[in-house]
């Protein structure tokens, strides 16, 4: 009887062993290769991000800085405020983009005298109409860019005062983040320039002219944020 018994367990065990560990290696190989077979997904940003998107189209909001020129007995000029920035984004090439943008900036003018108090001459809207070129570079999710664009500033006094329209460039420097797959935030810092000319008058009705800046032009800071989609 024992003998039979050690008969038993010897087959059974060897027949476990015979048929078991080769499907265990099966299962094992099978699982292995499966693993190796499947391709590693593309990455969703990267530099080849930059083709895919045709245009962009945004909007951001900043403060544009005033700008002051000295004139006798003290100083006139433009007050800083918020200023409200929309931009299309035509694609030229995968580091390239035609740029289209429009700033509203709605400000004062102000007359600060050396001495006695400050005196506003009137609400003023400014209009930035530009077109430029922009460069970017793809770093993963990161787009640093910088831009150059030309067009005309229009300032419109809300006083009976005729508008002048002048001869304006911007240039542009920043940072493009994609935390989604067609949505991006846009940080940059900006420098428009409003060619005014030497000793010439920014506003003139029929009552003669307001008054005048004797520089050649309006310098200012625009620090803004906002978002853009892309296409």
């Amino acid at each position: 009887m024992r003998s039979l018994h050690h008969a038993l367990v010897s087959t059974l065990l060897g027949s476990t062993g015979v048929l078991l560990l080769p499907q265990v290696s099966a299962a094992q190989t099978t699982a292995a290769a499966s693993e190796y077979d499947q391709p590693a997904p593309p990455p969703r940003y990267g530099r080849d991000r930059a083709a895919d998107d045709r245009v962009q189209v945004g909007a951001q909001v900043g403060w544009l800085f005033g700008s002051e020129i000295e004139v006798p007995g003290g100083d006139i000029g433009l007050n800083g405020d918020w200023a409200y920035t929309g931009n299309v984004d035509v694609r030229l090439s995968p580091l390239s983009l035609l740029e289209l943008r429009y700033t509203y900036f709605p400000t004062e003018v102000e007359f600060h005298p050396f001495v006695g108090q400050d005196a506003e001459f009137t609400e003023l809207d400014v209009h930035y109409m530009q077109a430029g070129i922009q460069s970017e570079v793809p770093v993963g999710v990161a787009r640093p860019f910088f831009g150059l664009t030309l067009g005309a500033a229009y300032f419109n006094p809300e006083v009976p005062i005729d508008g002048e329209t002048y001869f304006s460039t911007t240039v542009s420097a920043g940072l493009k983040l994609l935390p989604a797959e067609n949505v991006g935030v846009r940080l940059q810092a900006s420098l428009p320039y409003t060619w005014t000319g030497t000793s010439s008058a920014l506003f003139c009705g029929f009552g003669g002219c307001s008054y005048a800046y004797v520089g050649d032009g309006i310098l200012q800071l625009d620090l803004a944020a906002g978002a853009f989609a892309m296409f």
